[in-house]
């Protein structure tokens, strides 16, 4: 594990500044949120939260510094965490800033937390919120794309034709079973995707060749009407 650095680009020197900015808006524009003061404050308490954070990150202990602060419910992270990271956590360090300035700073007591211990914290709960807000949005594309794919499946004439690599390689079959709880379903999909002719997987499931035929036209004519799984879902 790689130590906390702490030279001039390091957490105790944006620590720092951002005492010094602080003390220099109180002094200069008494809590006046539209000062230039505040604005430095600002960005010097954004490169603080951010900087904390991706630091974090990089050494893979953002998720267990949320738990210790109390912060939990909050989701495995999905398979792009790592290339939106950046992102969530800006957000997340723009609103800290915002709601610290305007709101926030008349309850911190310094003697009680310093500005970098009060400021970080407040990052994390906002944090937990966008990160909720990306994994909502995370899932639901995630769910589009099996859509597609599934679609995809059930307008092919000949099951043989490379799907074992294009759908299988996408866990639909996984996911149909996680996002519809649809076993038979998702062993109808599986057996197709393999290359058994649907008389051979209707023997195989102990159903007529009509139900297999049935079951896969009603989810895709509903994934192409909607464009959606989760229309599918409440079939």
């Amino acid at each position: 594990m790689s130590a906390t650095p702490t030279g001039s680009d390091g957490p105790t020197s944006k620590a720092r500044r951002a005492e010094s900015e602080m003390a220099r808006w109180l002094r200069q524009a008494n809590y006046d949120y539209r000062s230039p003061a505040a604005q430095q404050l600002a960005d010097a308490l954004h490169a603080l939260g951010v900087g904390t954070l991706i630091n974090l990150v990089a050494r893979d202990r953002l998720f267990a510094e949320c738990h210790r602060k109390g912060i939990h419910g909050l989701p495995a992270p999905p398979d792009n965490w790592r290339s939106k990271a950046r992102e969530v956590i800006v957000a997340s360090v723009e609103m800290a800033v915002w709601k610290f300035i305007t709101v926030r700073v008349k309850d911190w007591d310094p003697k009680k937390a310093s500005l970098r211990t009060y400021f970080v914290g407040s990052c994390f709960f906002e944090f937990k919120e966008y990160y909720l807000r990306y994994c909502k949005e995370a899932a639901h594309r995630r769910k589009e794309h099996l859509a597609e794919n599934i679609t995809s499946l059930f307008d092919r004439r000949n099951f043989q034709e490379s799907v074992e690599g294009q759908v299988l390689q996408e866990r639909v079959v996984g996911d149909a079973m996680h996002l519809m709880g649809d076993e038979q379903l998702a062993r109808i999909i599986e057996l197709l995707c393999q290359g058994f002719p649907r008389n051979e997987v209707a023997d195989m499931l102990g159903v007529s060749s009509r139900t297999i035929d049935r079951r896969l036209e009603v989810i895709r004519e509903k994934l192409t009407k909607n464009g959606s799984w989760r229309s599918a879902e409440g079939r």
